[in-house]
């Protein structure tokens, strides 16, 4: 069976993609879009180089903030990831690097 596979950009980086399953060419379109979808929102959310994300605009002013779900299970992953190495993976690195 051939893959189906498809390539795109998001992130910053060149995502590749393949499918070993075989699935109709509906579903194939769907996710597709769907991937891109994600990654897309999750870069417009996320990203410390977009200047109207999420991330950047809390950085800009302090407060109280409600935030997406998602990222409290992020936050909640890097915390346990941060404990469990000693304290050196940590999500703060970009800031340091910038």
């Amino acid at each position: 069976m051939e893959a189906f596979s498809f390539s795109f950009n998001s992130m910053g980086c060149l995502w590749n993609i393949r499918i070993w399953d075989d699935i109709d060419s509906h579903k194939k379109e769907h996710l597709q879009s769907y991937i891109k979808k994600a990654t897309d929102d999750f870069d417009k959310k996320y990203s410390r180089f977009i200047d109207d994300s999420l991330v950047l605009s809390r950085l800009r002013s302090s407060g109280e903030y409600s935030v997406p779900e998602d990222l409290v299970h992020m936050l909640k992953h890097y915390k346990n990831l941060y404990l469990h190495t000693d304290k050196k993976f940590t999500p703060l690195v970009g800031q340091i690097l910038s």
